[in-house]
């Protein structure tokens, strides 16, 4: 069943992955280069243990800073919203450094 558990899980990362491109290409393909996300184990060093989505946003190097500063906030609410995911951490990378 654990097995089970875990294949389901990276099937469903799979199929929220395309949903994501294609909330993203709505709104921020000319700002986002790609984008990595999925499930991931969050430890607090105090014995609690918990699943949060990650993602990893990869800015376009042509996108000015100041421009990634306005833009992320919005799109991780625009994420967590359609995304229906709880507990997500964001890791912006700006290409312009």
């Amino acid at each position: 069943m654990l097995l089970r558990s875990e294949i389901n899980l990276y099937e469903e990362a799979e199929i929220n992955s395309l949903k994501l491109e294609k909330l993203l290409k709505v709104n921020y393909e000319k700002f986002v280069d790609s984008i990595e996300c999925g499930p991931v184990c969050l430890n607090n060093f105090q014995g609690t243990l918990d699943t949060t989505s990650r993602y990893i946003v990869y800015w376009n190097p042509s996108v000015p800073d100041s421009m990634i500063a306005m833009n992320k906030g919005n799109l991780g609410k625009h994420i967590v919203l359609n995304m229906e995911t709880k507990n997500s951490k964001f890791l912006h990378v700006s290409n312009n450094e």
